[in-house]
């Protein structure tokens, strides 16, 4: 999950708060599979945030998921989620 924005942002699946990333100022990668949370596009990263991350990795339930980003400022610009399951 790669989200562009500012602030701390909070987020929550199907109700339930998952995760916080502090002092976000830009764009912020969280990656599940290698539970690595950096500054950066996927592959490409700036430096790590994992002091700024607290809470569990984001993994969604098979089916539908209900998911809330919300950012102290207000400020999302985009959230993009690239799924890696195995059917």
């Amino acid at each position: 999950m790669t989200i562009e924005g500012e602030g701390n942002i909070k987020i929550m699946i199907n109700g339930v708060i998952h995760c916080v990333i502090e002092n976000v100022n830009g764009i912020v990668t969280l990656d599940s599979e290698i539970q690595e949370c950096y500054e950066g596009l996927p592959g490409n990263a700036l430096c790590l945030k994992n002091r700024d991350f607290y809470g569990e990795f984001p993994i969604f339930n098979l089916g539908v998921n209900e998911i809330a980003i919300s950012s102290t400022t207000d400020s999302l610009t985009k959230v993009t989620i690239v799924p890696r399951w195995v059917l």
